[in-house]
């Protein structure tokens, strides 16, 4: 059987932090070689496969006492003396054999009355209070009506609950693939999953313990076309292959109730990798599984298994740099960086055995269950695998060398809490895992009429770099609504997430309980608000099948794709502030964009976007240490992407020109004859005179060679160069990165002079940052051997002042002299406020912890080898917002906005996942900006702009929790 990607987390770690410190922060994870086309196809009808009626069994002329082990027409219960009665009906007509239940705490919450042959039911001996009860029948949407109060010896009746028809699913997606020409590939293969489509692939489903998970898959005919039917409304990836060919895919297509949606996908042609898989004796690895991740986009190849001998062919990939990835049950994991096309070999290090035991809490085995491994690190949990547990509760793994943590999770829904095991290649570790009786939630999903809602998903979110849904903590509601989700912490207070494609995404606070004590939950979904538009060219001319997303964060975008006229919907959207773009969704990608869009609960938000003429000119020229580079290759890429990239040639003198180029962003790549990459980015104004550029290659280089604790080569490892602290702000630091190959070296080329830190970055191990250092020009710098050494895992948990968790806080860290431990932290909390940060030196430091709508709070603590805790509690943030105005009252865009607290000392913020864009340290158009999220106290605020000086000196506030104050200056 063939054996998971699970190396694919780690490697991610190490991708996503070269992605996130590098290049535009806010597009993630489509391909860019995608095109997607609305492709207006006759759809036919949907065959039904939803079964109506009762079968062929016989029903009595007269009402029998029971049916189905439940009384007809009466249910008498000895918890009150009140009475309630109605009648169920179907479309206006009785229903009968109908179930009516009434919501009830344990032991009664099962109990149920059928409705009689006309349709009527009753129910005595109620409690006093306001009752629910839940209506279902065959074939019908089952539905939970409002009861009247009743109370003493009272008797109501209901209004009739009429339930409707449960329709047939005619949801599809007529999937067109095609290659750069636009001619149809027949044969290719087409996969929706709501799972992520690569893991699907390489894993599956069960090996990765994702339950719940949607999917269909086919092969495109003659025309190039499949149809994916039925498909319950959900959020689905994508993704189409054909030997020859990079696959195409897309992230979080949206499918509703109802719709049936054409989709195009466009294939360009790849190239292919070969090489052996060895083991460290240098000895070929049959069976190993392989697979790449392109650079920069974080796009994956499809995974495939080395021969008998090692050897591995990889097929279907971007003429483009790669991270490759070789794993083995047997050998472990490695990842090394290098080019298609191109020949690689892959060694791999070696294994560590962990034997372990899981147990209740009185010391008894579990008989059954599963426990997951995984490392504290972006990515890893996602890409984690599940393995049995055996009958007398003991499991026996094979893992790389790292720190894991061992969840269990028994046959009945409960969750160990964090168990940790540290794994040397080679060597033998032991652990027992305790599983506690944890609580647990159940209830109905249902929309605002109270019908029921199939397909529901409801979880704990878990924190880390994304957030991720826990597979463990998690329920997707039956053809009913019901759900119950297991393994939450009894007596916490905790938030779950509800998401359907037809509804706004909601969270719930709940309580969690045993199954004996907790009554069950109504969770109503709204339908949310409307966010619609078009996409035009520069005439007003529509755009047909233009992709557009909408999302609030990195990894959240929902996608659709424009229609003949050039128009998109989005339906059920959730409040809150959304960023939109055009194109695909991925770092670097450069579509039309627009930022803080506010959504209420209902109503339609309207957004166009105009795609700008492609008739901008840039000239320049090419330099190196201030040099023109004659010959150099210049490749200008604007917001259409790669596929209509514009190559010109410098000439002797370095200079250049081209035109037809998009206005907006434009990246500009130069390659001189020898090889070496420069690049910058200018912004194409219509109706501006085109900028003459200068691109300037630096000169200088900068290697290292990466070792671990045992002196040995630690190939895979994410290197970034930065200009040293106080050089430049956030993401300007970033001048370079990449990762280290099979023998542990990082070489950075065409690098400007300059002060310089160079930071060294791997699961397994403490984060490395070198002291500063000066380059000069032309200057090769050897930074020598850098070992890298053990890394401890702080953890806690963030509530604010009432108690209640805290989602998406993001934690960073400064350690004893007061220097910022991340450029950019990847530890946030989940929706139980919990959260880890893998990767720490021990030592002493200062915890800042910080989200939006919060004033920030800071611990210090000490972490030793085996950890630190630090918990955190957030009040209420407060908000300063500063209005800039010359002498004669015309406000000033673009001043700089600095903060300092009473001590002098300058407020800033670690770059996170949940504050990257969150405040403005400039002022707009308007003059004004604000920021937010700010610790009661004194502040003195800095306004600069080079020009002007400030009229009477700083200005001055003094903020309370929650207050939002407003100054100015002149």
């Amino acid at each position: 059987m063939r054996k998971a990607n699970w190396i694919a987390g780690a490697a991610v770690v190490l991708v996503v932090l070269g992605i996130a410190l590098t290049f535009d922060p806010l597009g993630f994870f489509a391909d860019d070689m995608v095109d997607p086309q609305r492709d207006e196809l006759d759809g036919d009808p949907l065959t039904s496969t939803v079964l109506r009626g009762r079968g062929t069994r016989a029903l009595p002329d007269a009402d029998p006492q029971t049916w189905e082990g439940e009384p007809v027409g009466r249910l008498a219960l000895t918890l009150g003396g009140a009475t309630l009665k109605g009648i169920v009906t179907g479309q206006g007509e009785p229903l009968r054999f109908a179930r009516v239940r009434p919501v009830l705490a344990p032991p009664h919450h099962t109990v149920a009355v059928r409705t009689r042959k006309d349709g009527t039911w009753e129910i005595t001996g109620l409690p006093d209070g306001r009752h629910e009860l839940r209506a279902s029948a065959t074939d019908y949407v089952g539905r939970t009506a409002l009861a009247p109060p009743v109370a003493g010896e009272q008797a109501a009746t209901v209004e009739p609950i009429d339930l409707e028809l449960r329709p047939e699913n005619k949801n599809a997606v007529i999937v067109k693939v095609t290659d750069v020409f636009g001619r149809p590939i027949p044969g290719a293969k087409v996969l929706a999953t709501t799972a992520p489509w690569d893991l699907h692939l390489s894993m599956g489903v069960e090996l990765a313990g994702i339950p719940g998970v949607l999917h269909k898959s086919g092969i495109t005919d003659e025309n190039g076309r499949v149809r994916l039917a039925p498909l319950l409304p959900e959020e689905y990836g994508l993704v189409a292959s054909a030997p020859g060919y990079v696959n195409a895919s897309i992230a979080k297509l949206i499918v509703a109730s109802g719709r049936m949606r054409s989709v195009g996908l466009r294939l360009i042609e790849g190239v292919s990798v070969r090489g052996r898989v060895l083991d460290s004796d240098g000895n070929g690895i049959g069976g190993a599984m392989v697979m790449g991740f392109a650079q920069p986009s974080w796009v994956s190849s499809l995974s495939v298994n080395a021969d008998k001998q090692g050897n591995f062919v990889l097929d279907g990939l971007r003429k483009s740099p790669y991270l490759f990835m070789g794993w083995s049950e047997q050998h472990g994991a490695t990842m090394v960086p290098g080019k298609a096309p191109s020949s690689i070999d892959l060694k791999l290090p070696g294994t560590g055995r962990v034997k372990g035991r899981a147990v209740w809490e009185d010391g008894t085995p579990l008989t059954g269950g599963s426990v997951r491994p995984f490392q504290v690190a972006p990515f890893a949990y996602a890409y984690s695998q599940v393995h049995a547990i055996r009958p007398d509760g003991t499991f026996d793994l094979r893992l790389p060398k790292g720190t894991y943590n061992c969840r269990v999770k028994s046959a009945d829904g409960f969750v160990s809490d964090g168990s940790t095991v540290e794994v040397e290649v080679g060597a033998l570790a032991t652990i027992e895992v305790q599983v506690p009786k944890s609580a647990g939630v159940r209830g109905v999903v249902m929309d605002e009429a109270g019908r029921h809602i199939d397909g529901a998903e409801i979880f704990l979110m878990q924190g880390g770099f994304p957030e991720t849904p826990s597979r463990e903590q998690y329920a997707r509601s039956d053809a009913d609504g019901r759900f119950e989700v297991q393994g939450l912490k009894a007596g916490e207070t905790v938030d779950l997430h509800v998401q359907h494609s037809d509804y706004a995404d909601t969270k719930i606070r709940v309580s969690p309980g045993s199954a004996e004590s907790a009554k069950e939950l109504s969770v109503r979904l709204l339908a949310g608000a409307t966010v619609a538009g078009r996409v035009t060219d520069a005439s007003g001319t529509g755009i047909a099948g233009e992709q557009v997303n909408l999302a609030m964060g990195w990894f959240d975008a929902r996608t659709t794709f424009t229609d003949a006229d050039g128009a998109y919907r989005f339906d059920a959207v959730a409040p809150g502030t959304y960023m939109m773009r055009t194109g695909p969704f991925e770092q670097g990608g450069r579509g039309l964009r627009k930022s803080d869009i506010k959504i209420g609960t209902e109503g339609v938000v309207t957004i166009d976007f105009e795609n700008p003429a492609a008739a901008g000119k840039i000239s320049g020229m090419v330099t190196q240490a201030g040099t023109p580079v004659a010959g150099a290759q210049i490749t200008l890429t604007d917001a259409r992407g790669p596929e209509k990239a514009i190559g010109v040639r410098a000439g002797d003198d370095g200079r250049f020109a081209a035109e037809g180029i998009q206005f907006g962003s434009v990246r500009i790549d130069a390659k001189t004859p020898s090889g070496v990459v420069g690049s910058t980015r200018v912004t194409l104004t219509e109706g501006a005179e085109g900028p003459d550029v200068t691109v300037d290659i630096g000169s200088c280089t900068v290697r290292a060679r990466i070792v671990d604790p045992a002196g040995e080569a630690a190939p895979g490892c994410w290197l970034t160069l930065e200009l040293a602290e106080g050089e430049a702000e956030g993401w300007g630091r970033i001048k370079d990165n990449g990762n280290s190959d099979n023998e542990g070296t990082y070489v950075s080329r065409a690098v400007q002079p300059g002060m310089y830190t160079l930071r060294v970055n791997r699961a397994e191990y403490a984060q490395y940052r070198s002291a500063p250092f000066k380059l000069n020009q032309g200057e090769n710098k050897d930074l020598g051997v850098i070992r890298m050494t053990g890394g401890a895992v702080l953890a806690g948990v963030v509530r604010d002042d009432a108690g209640a968790p805290v989602e998406k806080a993001t934690i960073s860290l400064r350690d004893a002299q007061g220097r910022k431990v991340q450029l950019f932290s990847m530890a946030t909390t989940g929706s139980d406020g919990r959260y880890a940060m893998n990767s720490v030196e021990p030592g002493r430091y200062t915890v800042h912890i910080e989200a939006k709508g919060h004033a920030p709070d800071e611990k210090v603590v000490e972490v030793t080898a085996e950890g630190g805790t630090a918990n955190g509690m957030l009040a209420r943030g407060a908000t300063v917002r500063v209005t800039v105005k010359d002498a004669g009252g015309t406000p000033i865009p673009d001043v700089r906005i600095r903060l300092f607290d009473a001590q002098g000392r300058e407020v800033t913020r670690t770059i996170s996942l949940v504050n990257f864009d969150s405040g403005r340290r400039y002022t707009g158009a308007d003059g004004t900006t604000s920021l937010s999220d700010l610790a009661a106290g004194s502040y003195v605020v800095k306004c600069e702009k080079a020009g002007f000086v400030t009229v009477g000196g700083d200005a001055r506030t003094t903020l309370e929790p929650g207050q939002v104050s407003a100054t100015s200056a002149t």
